[in-house]
């Protein structure tokens, strides 16, 4: 588990080439604020939102990058979502980590989920 968090953490974006799902195209360039994930980081965090009681809330953050589709996954977030599963709703207890086998900081990912997905 350590090596795949210092894999993730020392990841280059960029690392998957080629246009297939997962390549950069650019996105976050055309969005302030946004951040870069290699493929094993956005892997990583799709492995997290199988096995998480917050797995859409990841699922959407991830789809919104690899579908290059902000608009359309913070629409799903607020279809699919319901309002007591939202990232917002995360007291930042780290409970949840201690179940993630890749032991993801997933309390400090929960404000950037929301950020992204929970903006109006």
């Amino acid at each position: 588990m350590k090596a795949n968090l210092d894999s993730a953490a020392h990841a280059r974006s960029h690392s998957f080439q080629g246009g297939g799902p997962g390549a950069d195209r650019g996105l976050a360039a055309k969005i302030p604020g946004t951040v870069r994930y290699s493929l094993h980081q956005v892997q990583l965090l799709h492995a997290l939102s199988k096995r998480s009681e917050h797995s859409g809330n990841f699922e959407i953050y991830n789809e919104a990058f690899l579908h290059e589709d902000i608009p359309g996954s913070r629409f799903k977030y607020q279809i699919f979502i319901t309002d007591a599963a939202r990232a917002s709703v995360c007291v930042a207890c780290h409970d949840c980590e201690d179940h993630c086998p890749q032991k993801i900081p997933i309390s400090d990912w929960m404000p950037k989920v929301h950020a992204l997905l929970g903006a109006a």
